[in-house]
């Protein structure tokens, strides 16, 4: 019972940034169909890192706008 309340819970998107919680850390979502075959996702040191630091800034900006009009 508990894995599924988890996974439901990381791929829910908030309503300040749309962002999952899951996404926010890893920068991707996890993977919800098991059965089917993909190409793995395996991005560079240094990209993935950048690509992350983008998110993370994407949702820190996304979060002071709401935070502003919340003030106003």
């Amino acid at each position: 019972m508990f894995p599924v309340a988890e996974h439901a819970y990381i791929n829910s998107a908030t309503n300040e940034h749309k962002l999952t919680p899951f996404f926010g850390n890893y920068g991707f979502q996890p993977r919800t169909e098991w059965m089917k075959e993909r190409e793995a996702h395996k991005p560079g040191e240094r990209l993935y890192a950048q690509w992350i630091q983008d998110i993370h800034r994407e949702a820190k900006r996304t979060l002071e706008n709401t935070r502003e009009s919340i003030r106003k």
